[in-house]
């Protein structure tokens, strides 16, 4: 009934993609289930804070229906990141980041003009809840 949606109503309606919203709705359980193990696991383990962001990015990539890629783009584009991201993970489940894989990646991201926005704020989510979580 409103006169005007936003993208990720939009975006709903026309895939039943729920993105952050839906992530919200549930309680973020993706955060508190997944990615705020995954960034203290890469921390305690020694690596470099960038490393565990690059790391906890790429399951969030992996795992959610980004809309502000559905929005630029179109399904078989986020449906190509989510592969490319489930990818990375495995390959990186155990192993040391390949920054030179990464960049390939990034550069393709970046001609393509995907920008993954949603997993993006899903991170910073993800690090907010972990340094406050010594406070509580």
């Amino acid at each position: 009934k409103k006169s005007s949606l936003t993208h990720g109503e939009k975006l709903y309606i026309k895939h039943g993609v729920v993105g952050v919203r839906g992530i919200v709705k549930n309680g973020l359980d993706i955060i508190f289930n997944n990615s705020v193990e995954i960034f203290e696991k890469s921390l305690i383990s020694g690596e470099h804070i960038n490393h565990a962001m690059i790391r906890t990015l790429i399951f969030l990539m992996s795992n959610l229906e980004d809309t502000t890629i559905l929005h630029r783009h179109d399904i078989e584009i986020l449906n190509f990141v989510k592969l490319k991201a489930k990818d990375l993970h495995l390959k990186f489940n155990n192993n040391s980041l390949d920054i030179n894989l990464l960049t390939e990646i990034e550069k393709e991201f970046i001609e393509k003009r995907i920008s993954p926005g949603g997993a993006a704020d899903l991170l910073a989510i993800t690090m907010f809840l972990y340094f406050i979580k010594p406070y509580f």
